[in-house]
């Protein structure tokens, strides 16, 4: 009984030992795997940072490239503008736009008679009587110095032409008129005065007065404007 005893010992002390063994391998290979793992891991976040960092590096080279060509494309557009030529103000642009509207009702800025629809007996009622009467042209012309405004009547009275002399009006440029408002009917050029002519439809024309543009003087600003009905021009009143 004291030999099986030993026996049975050595055989559960042999079993004990290779199970100790195997379990000691085992950890030992997981261990092995998990550093291995993270090694891996580690490596590979490594890469993606450095690739990360290489295309924000490339994004700034491409967005400095693209803001210095856009600088020397800004630079080549202002160089290659017309010298002795500004841009036209945004003044200039809104006053000729509005001239033009009111154009096409008879109408200048500032200035309550029509032409065409009102006579000079309904202007002196309100305004008095005109500094002076002058005689040009088709009829003769109703002078008021304070107000800046001269009407064109013919002989049964009727206002045929309106002419504004406002100093507001100066702040348009000759060059300022086609780049706005296109290109006009007809220029008239005389020895002293260029007159822009728009034909607004088909009773009234647009004529902005400039004086002649010199060599020390290229782009005149605006004299002034008249409104103007050809038709009652010719007297058709007058009977």
């Amino acid at each position: 009984m004291i030999k099986r005893s030993k026996s049975k010992l050595c055989i559960f002390l042999v079993s004990f030992l290779c199970l100790t063994l195997l379990v000691g391998c085992g950890s030992s290979s997981t261990s092995k795997n998990n550093t291995s793992t993270n090694n891996t891991n580690n490596a590979a976040n490594n890469s993606n940072n450095s690739s990360t960092d290489e295309n924000t590096s490339n994004s700034s080279t491409s967005n400095t490239s693209s803001q210095n060509n856009n600088s020397s494309n800004s630079n080549a557009s202002n160089t290659n503008k017309p010298q002795g030529q500004n841009n036209v103000s945004s003044q200039s642009v809104v006053l000729l736009n509005n001239i033009y509207a009111l154009s096409k009702e008879g109408k200048v800025p500032e200035c309550e008679f029509i032409c065409k629809t009102n006579i000079l007996n309904e202007v002196t009622k309100k305004w008095g009587n005109p500094d002076k009467q002058d005689y040009a042209g088709q009829g003769r012309y109703a002078v008021y110095s304070s107000k800046k405004v001269h009407f064109g009547v013919n002989k049964g009275e009727q206002i045929f032409d309106v002419r504004s002399f406002k100093d507001n009006l100066k702040i348009i440029k000759y060059n300022d008129v086609e780049k706005t408002l296109g290109k006009p009917a007809v220029i008239n050029k005389t020895n002293t005065e260029n007159i822009v002519i728009y034909d607004v439809n088909k009773t009234y024309q647009l004529m902005l007065i400039f004086p002649k543009p010199t060599d020390t003087n290229k782009n005149p600003s605006l004299d002034h404007i008249s409104v103007y009905s050809p038709a009652d021009a010719k007297n058709n009143m007058a009977g």
